[in-house]
């Protein structure tokens, strides 16, 4: 896959790195991505349709940009709460502090189901745009990741946490 100077194709990029990195034990580093790989599909829609936002793009604000985007077109749609969880872990998840947190593997869990919710709407909303879709389906290229944490997608109760 060549790598464009977009936010979107960088994003693919990390996120098809996010897909081997993910480790049975160690989720802090995966879980610092999730929020970075969010937050740069999120700018590839913030970047072709807000006008005037070049401060909140250099932010880290999810929600921020999220409002920035619903607010010029509606038909695009994530949980707020969701991001709100999500940025949190941009920061608390990598430097020492107060809020430091060692995110365990029930938390990184629900970060990756948010970030399937966040690339699947930005993968929706390109295709309705008549622009490319790198990932479409992010479960096809979670499945490693879906082994090594015990998910059975067939069966969610199953699942090892």
């Amino acid at each position: 896959m060549k790598i464009e100077n977009s936010y979107y194709d960088i994003a693919c990029n990390d996120f098809m790195y996010f897909c081997d990195a993910i480790s049975p034990k160690y989720f802090n580093q995966v879980a610092a991505q999730a929020q970075q790989i969010a937050e740069k599909m999120i700018k590839s829609v913030a970047d072709l349709t807000c006008i005037n936002i070049e401060k909140l793009m250099t932010s880290h604000n999810l929600r921020a940009l999220y409002d920035a985007i619903h607010e010029v077109d509606s038909g695009f749609n994530l949980d707020r709460r969701a991001l709100s969880l999500l940025k949190d872990y941009y920061y608390d998840a990598r430097y020492p502090g107060d809020n430091f947190v060692t995110v365990t593997k029930d938390e990184f869990i629900d970060l990756l189901n948010i970030l399937n919710s966040v690339i699947r709407e930005v993968e929706r909303w390109r295709a309705d745009h008549n622009l490319e879709c790198q990932i479409n389906d992010p479960e096809l290229f979670l499945g490693k990741a879906y082994v090594t944490l015990g998910i059975d997608k067939s069966n969610p109760e199953k699942q090892k946490r």
